[in-house]
């Protein structure tokens, strides 16, 4: 079974490991409390062996940055997909990268999250809202649009491959 929504902290994980109620978790960035505590309930999936779909409520550029780099630094044999939000929204702070193709994602390379942010273009989208968009948070980094016409759904990317960032 694989939990989503509902694991948003230590306790939690370790209680439903402990009952046998869980193979997998959708490890959400934003949902545990950002990069570093996913980074730690990630370390701690890998270690009770638990799998990992790694992804985010929502957003855009940004937060499949912050995807890209976790899922990347997962064990393969612990990671099932990561999801790349960013299909989905129509302003891209960050030149839509990192971008999906084919099912496969990269993970950028660079400091930081490895994409440049175009802080002009930042404030564009963050100042944009219709009635049907989300609401934006900047701290959060996600700058959320309606999806793009014709796709359905945010890309669940394959990652089931060698990885560029690794350990």
């Amino acid at each position: 079974m694989v939990l989503d929504e509902v694991i948003t902290d230590i306790q939690a994980l370790l209680r439903a490991t402990g009952e046998r109620a869980v193979e997998g978790i959708n490890l959400k960035i934003s949902r545990v409390g950002g990069l570093l505590p996913a980074r730690v309930m990630r370390d701690v999936c890998v270690e009770l062996g638990v799998d990992l779909l790694i992804e985010d409520t929502w957003g855009g550029d940004l937060c499949s940055a912050a995807v890209a780099a976790l899922a990347g630094s997962t064990s393969p044999s612990a990671l099932w997909a990561a999801s790349f939000m960013n299909d989905w929204t129509l302003e891209h702070v960050a030149g839509y990268q990192p971008r999906s193709a084919g099912g496969w994602g990269p993970v950028p390379e660079g400091p930081g999250l490895g994409i440049e942010v175009d802080e002009d273009q930042l404030g564009s989208a963050c100042s944009r809202r219709s009635p049907t968009t989300p609401s934006v948070s900047r701290s959060a980094g996600s700058c959320a649009a309606e999806p793009t016409s014709g796709t359905g759904g945010p890309a669940a990317l394959e990652l089931r491959r060698p990885l560029e960032r690794h350990g």
